[in-house]
């Protein structure tokens, strides 16, 4: 049985003298800083018209938390471009009713910004 207790203390990977808790605290360290705090005011409004595709749209956060940034910083990252396309954004509470499950979706009232020749 002495020979198992030794061979396993001969196997420990961390460094002579560390403890668990310092082994812990250095891999904690090593992590993202922590949830985004951006404050929130209220959603956005995505339409997009791809040829080809029903016309959508979709509901999304203000702030984008996996960036840690304002949606509309990076909005258009994604997107297709291209001939007949047609991308818009505005503020859900300047499109007071609606409907963004709707399919097609209809074309926002009041866009913040579009963007394609589609348009």
């Amino acid at each position: 049985m002495a020979a198992l207790v030794a061979g396993c203390s001969a196997q420990h990977s961390g460094a002579p003298g560390t403890s668990a808790s310092t082994s812990a605290s250095a891999q904690s360290s090593a992590r993202a800083a922590g949830p985004c705090t951006l404050p929130h005011f209220g959603y956005l409004l995505e339409w997009r018209h791809e040829p080809g595709k029903p016309d959508r749209a979709y509901r999304v956060s203000d702030v984008d938390q996996s960036r840690c940034e304002p949606t509309l910083n990076n909005w258009t990252a994604n997107l297709t471009q291209g001939p007949g396309f047609c991308y818009m954004i505005g503020f859900d509470s300047d499109n007071v009713g609606y409907q963004y499950t709707a399919v097609p979706a209809p074309r926002l009232p009041k866009a913040l910004d579009t963007i394609g020749d589609g348009c």
